[in-house]
């Protein structure tokens, strides 16, 4: 499937949507004895545990959430480097390869059905925001919230997953273990949002200490757009490879100039 039918079929999904679906939440925390961030492997993970990492602790690590089959096939479309449609859906045969094949192994480890489970819906996602990439050295981004991004909260799952080692020779993500309920950045601006949270991660890191989990390849972080993050820094390798992808419940897909692409 290429770019442009990914587009034409998740607008026909939002188009069809009608109220807000309702989001799957946790009615208690499994794992209350956890300081940081839950950890489970894939084969453990249920649409109840995924509910309880993001909504009570800010996010949890998967364990072998992809294959290493899966992940040596994706790191192998990096010859180039990072591979990302542009906002509008313009994409490559290069591009529409590495969302296809992102896909067929989210869908072949379940994770496609557990973010239908979790979010409600069949989920639509944003080309930009869905893409393999390699990442070298560099200062990485402050701490933020996706929400003031995507203009408020909507209940969204992000799955961040290493195709190389992160967390000792290269960073993975700095995470605040705890849910944080309200959007930090009020006027939830892409421009002053990271500025605005960094004075606010006093109280935000009251009782806690942020996290950065050191992650094998085929691990991941899940996360949504309330979780308190930044970008590692700490770099002693010359660089790393990640997928990262956000979904999206199409009732409830924020509003942003990018066109939203069906998985």
């Amino acid at each position: 499937m290429t770019m442009a039918e990914r587009v034409e079929r998740a607008r026909a999904l939002v188009e069809r949507a009608g109220a807000p679906a309702t989001l799957h939440r946790a009615t208690e925390d499994l794992f209350p004895d956890v300081d940081g961030l839950p950890e489970v492997p894939l084969s453990e993970l249920t649409v109840d545990g995924l509910a309880s990492g993001i909504q009570h602790h800010g996010g949890m690590v998967v364990r072998g959430l992809l294959a290493p089959d899966q992940v040596e096939a994706l790191r192998a479309q990096l010859q180039d480097g990072t591979l990302r449609a542009k906002q509008g859906g313009a994409s490559s045969s290069e591009v529409d390869r590495m969302v296809a094949m992102l896909i067929d192994a989210y869908r072949a480890q379940g994770v496609l059905d557990l973010a239908e489970r979790y979010l409600g819906e069949a989920p639509v996602g944003f080309p930009h925001r869905t893409v393999v990439k390699r990442n070298e050295p560099s200062a990485g981004l402050p701490w933020h919230q996706d929400a003031s991004f995507f203009r408020g909260p909507c209940g969204s799952l992000d799955v961040w997953t290493a195709l190389t080692e992160c967390g000792r020779k290269c960073p993975s993500l700095w995470l605040v273990p705890r849910r944080i309920e309200r959007i930090l950045d009020e006027s939830q601006t892409t421009v002053d949002a990271s500025a605005t949270v960094e004075d606010e991660m006093p109280e935000v890191l009251e009782g806690v200490e942020a996290v950065r989990p050191v992650l094998q390849p085929g691990d991941a972080i899940l996360l949504d757009e309330m979780t308190v993050h930044r970008t590692g820094t700490g770099w002693k390798i010359p660089s790393r490879e990640v997928a990262v992808t956000w979904f999206f419940a199409p009732s409830r897909l924020p509003a942003m100039t990018a066109r939203p692409i069906a998985f």
